[in-house]
């Protein structure tokens, strides 16, 4: 049933995917590229303060949750001067098998995504499309980096 629901899901994703790269196609066909690109900046920059949003509200809910039914300080014996913030408290309650994904060093992530400019440069069309690739990629990168 989990394997249903991760394959619909997927499929969902890729037509969400799809409709979003079509959107952008349009916008870029029917405006310069100066203004596609201030589009594409404006667009990023709601996405980014609509996810602190989300993040905000989790970060509350997640807090409000576990204030009322455990007290974190009491799972942790610190004995060290280092004094631990509260999502410090929460990752060792929970438990040693809890792991943080590493910070990816910003020369990898611009080699990653040179490295997926070269596997779709073959498939793009003309200079254009090639030059908005790059600097779309070039963008993603810098906004993932910061």
């Amino acid at each position: 049933m989990i394997d249903e629901e991760l394959i619909s899901k997927t499929k969902e994703s890729a037509a969400l995917r799809h409709e979003i790269n079509t959107i952008y196609d349009e916008i870029r066909q029917n405006c310069s590229f100066f203004r596609y690109t201030y589009i594409l900046r404006t667009m990023t920059l709601l996405r980014r303060k609509y996810q602190q949003q989300v993040m905000d509200t989790h970060t509350r809910k997640i807090t409000r949750l576990l204030y009322r039914e455990t007290d974190v300080d009491e799972h942790i014996l610190n004995i060290s001067s280092y004094e631990l913030s509260f999502f410090q408290k929460l990752i060792l309650c929970r438990g040693l098998k809890f792991s943080i994904p590493q910070r990816i060093s910003p020369i990898e992530v611009k080699a990653s995504f040179e490295k997926a400019y070269g596997n779709l440069e073959p498939h793009l069309r003309n200079d254009d499309v090639k030059e908005l690739a790059a600097a779309t990629l070039r963008s993603v990168a810098l906004e993932y980096i910061n």
